[in-house]
């Protein structure tokens, strides 16, 4: 087996996707339901069919906007696809600020090398104190290190 077949296969499962995308362009309604709307899949269907696009995203839009003013609010998984498809977010964690913001609360913190640690001021100290049960192992490994000197 070598090296090249499973970026043959994805381009295979490509081609076959923009096939089928080509002889029944709706089906991408039937993602956008699910909530499975690839961006292939959108750029597939904005290559072939830019008017249909231009058409479904204006009675999607009507449709989204007489939905809200019912108070009416699609689950997730098709509030993200309507996004993708509409290219609107529809939720406020679409932006890419949000995005962001997220992201940025799993990325650990690179200290600088060559500075000193940063010293806790004063009444905070106790705001690093917290059950080892619910430290990363980057904290508790901090923590150790800490404690041995």
């Amino acid at each position: 087996m070598s090296a090249s077949q499973p970026n043959d296969h994805h381009k295979e499962r490509e081609y076959d996707s923009a096939i089928h995308m080509a002889n029944n362009p709706l089906t991408i309604l039937n993602n956008i339901k699910k909530g499975d709307l690839t961006i292939s899949q959108m750029q597939h269907f904005t290559a072939m069919y830019p008017e249909l696009y231009n058409q479904l995203s204006k009675k999607m839009t009507e449709h989204v906007i007489k939905a809200q003013l019912k108070g009416d609010k699609p689950n997730y998984k098709l509030r993200q696809s309507l996004s993708m498809f509409l290219k609107a977010p529809l939720d406020s964690s679409f932006t890419p600020q949000a995005i962001q913001a997220a992201q940025s609360t799993f990325a650990q913190p690179q200290a600088p090398q060559g500075q000193a640690p940063v010293q806790n001021k004063k009444g905070t100290s106790s705001l690093g104190k917290f059950s080892k049960d619910y430290k990363t192992s980057g904290q508790a490994l901090e923590g150790r290190k800490q404690r041995d000197r």
